[in-house]
């Protein structure tokens, strides 16, 4: 499986894993930030987080789950996506470093 079907705007809307960068909680939304934008879902980011696999993706804060592929690099606080720095919750820290060390 390389990818997700989500409603997106009242439509089921494929999402690759591969094209998604990362995704961000906005109360009962998600906001999911692909390489051709941004889409909103009506759907919490712990559902939809459960739908992707998990050596790929990893919570890295309460609001940020991201694309392991997409990080570019890695500071105490926070990480980088290309030119996006996202921030690192303290309880996410070794999580982040243990998926990083697998992937590697």
């Amino acid at each position: 499986r390389d990818s997700i079907f989500l409603y997106a705007e009242r439509r089921l809307q494929r999402f690759r894993f591969s094209d998604i960068c990362y995704l961000e909680a906005y109360g009962a939304y998600t906001k999911i930030y692909t390489t051709q934008g941004v889409v909103t879902i009506r759907d919490v980011l712990s559902n939809i987080q459960n739908e992707l696999p998990a050596h790929q993706f990893s919570r890295i804060h309460k609001s940020f789950v991201i694309n392991v592929d997409k990080l570019t690099a890695l500071e105490y606080k926070q990480v980088w996506l290309d030119d996006t720095k996202l921030p690192i919750g303290n309880q996410y820290r070794e999580q982040l470093r243990q998926v990083i060390h697998a992937y590697s």
